[in-house]
């Protein structure tokens, strides 16, 4: 009879005995969520499901590999596990009871449109006040799968079928503004960031490398300038430690501040003067004025704003235009109110103590004199990665004829989502539509002095989410619906 060999206890076999029996529990638990959350079949799209599929295989697959995970690798794949499983948050708040969902199709195929076929978007609300970007989650999912060398990442590929060759992000809106759809063109600044990453990763640090020897020269000076006493004997190296610290600020406070103000710019091509009113309106309690340094390397929301304005400058001038043979001028009486009050954010960047804060720290300075000294060629250089279909930017004065006649509509209480005449109307743009909505609400609260209740606005939101999804609809299946009619 053999004997039964017993290993003598240790606590580092007792713990990892342990710590892979809740990992496969944990991996188990996570599958049957995202299965769980996916078949809910609440969703405004098919994105989020899309996530809880990549977050199903990703947790089936290591759990399947616990027994053989080395146990130097376990932590990490614990830390892992949880990572992920925060993700299905997301999928869980982009339910259509949690969202403006009528409008949620038509959101994501205008992302679609100017970030690539590609891209997916579940948009979901936050109760932080603030609107951002998440992701890109197929590729974080993929990195830290590849840093496990026993991992199979041709079979997790084939397991996630053709997700494996997309890209998904979640955009996030304040829960408070849920139905505040104007507001939404913020939205355009978030795909931004998608378009300003890749121009970042694929240039500044080229940019940068070009103009670092200049840059260096001109924080040495100052730090020489402003030396404080210091023995003679480390004198040199003081001076070289500051200049060292200083070029790492100036190079973040650059790498930042071209992240949102290439995202600003593209917020303005995507939407118009509707992105400079929405921007403006969520400034407002924020400080114009603040040093990068100080504030996470944010640019300056005064210096934001003069970017925006300055690519916003054809919308922001009197044009005279024919329209039908007529000889109109732009902005007309409809649109001059709104014309007016954005007007006036030009009073706003004619200030220029953002600037003055800026030059305050050499940091800051050479940093935002290196953004100014390129600001054109980046800009060039950003559009070109547009897709063919978004190249051309949304100008207001170039649609004063449709926009007229939606906020006609809306004056009449109806949603605004097409125009022309009888029997050829034709549906209305994402961008015609938001800005129509700003020019109606500046038209209103300048010319009568009883609309301004909570029910009044809530009424003009309602009609224009009603009028993005219905503008979607007739888009999309408007020409099978014509043909379906003919049989």
């Amino acid at each position: 009879m053999t004997a039964t060999v017993t290993l003598p206890w240790t606590e580092e076999t007792w713990r990892e005995n342990i710590l892979r029996r809740e990992l496969r529990s944990r991996a188990e638990s996570l599958t049957r969520l995202a299965i769980k959350l996916e078949d809910g079949e609440d969703f405004p799209t098919d994105t989020p499901p899309k996530l809880c599929q990549l977050v199903n295989h990703t947790a089936r697959m290591l759990g399947k590999e616990i027994s053989n995970v080395p146990v130097t690798h376990l932590k990490y794949i614990s830390l892992l596990l949880c990572n992920i499983a925060e993700h299905l948050r997301f999928v869980e708040r982009s339910r259509i009871e949690h969202t403006p969902w009528s409008m949620i199709q038509a959101t994501e195929h205008f992302f679609k449109k100017h970030t690539g076929k590609e891209c997916h978007f579940i948009i979901r609300p936050q109760w932080s006040y603030n609107y951002g970007l998440i992701g890109e989650f197929v590729e974080v999912h993929r990195t830290k799968l590849q840093s496990f060398g026993w991992f199979d990442i041709s079979g997790w590929e084939k397991a996630i079928g053709s997700i494996a060759h997309e890209k998904l992000f979640c955009i996030s809106f304040p829960r408070i503004d849920r139905l505040n759809c104007l507001l939404h063109a913020n939205w355009g600044h978030e795909i931004g960031h998608i378009i300003a990453a890749e121009w970042i990763q694929n240039n500044f640090s080229i940019m940068w490398q070009q103009e670092e020897t200049k840059i260096k020269g001109e924080i040495e000076i100052k730090v020489k300038q402003d030396l404080p006493p210091v023995p003679v004997l480390f004198k040199d190296t003081f001076i070289k430690q500051m200049v060292a610290e200083n070029i790492s600020k100036a190079m973040k406070a650059a790498e930042q501040g071209l992240k949102e103000l290439i995202s600003d710019i593209l917020g303005i091509h995507f939407f118009g003067p509707a992105a400079l009113a929405s921007a403006s309106s969520f400034s407002a309690p924020h400080s114009p004025d603040e040093n990068p340094l100080s504030r996470g390397m944010y640019p300056p929301w005064r210096y934001r704003l003069r970017l925006m304005v300055q690519a916003c400058e054809e919308d922001l001038k009197v044009h005279d235009k024919t329209d039908g043979g007529k000889e109109t001028k732009y902005p007309g009486a409809i649109i001059q109110p709104y014309f007016n009050w954005l007007s006036e954010i030009k009073n706003l960047v004619a200030i220029s103590t953002d600037k003055d804060i800026i030059n305050k720290k050499i940091a800051t300075k050479v940093a935002y004199k290196f953004i100014e000294d390129n600001w054109e060629v980046i800009k060039t250089e950003v559009l070109e990665l547009l897709p063919s279909g978004s190249k051309q930017p949304y100008r207001l004065f170039e649609h004063v004829s449709e926009i007229e006649q939606l906020v006609d509509k809306l004056e009449h209480n109806i949603p605004p989502n097409e125009f022309g005449e009888f029997p050829d109307y034709k549906h209305a743009s994402f961008e015609d539509i938001l800005n129509a909505a700003w020019i109606f609400k500046e038209l209103k609260l300048t010319t009568d002095a009883t609309w301004r209740s909570a029910d009044d606005f809530e009424n003009m939101y309602r009609l224009v989410l009603k009028a993005i999804e219905s503008s979607f609809v007739h888009n999309e299946y408007g020409e099978k619906l014509k043909e379906l009619e003919k049989e």
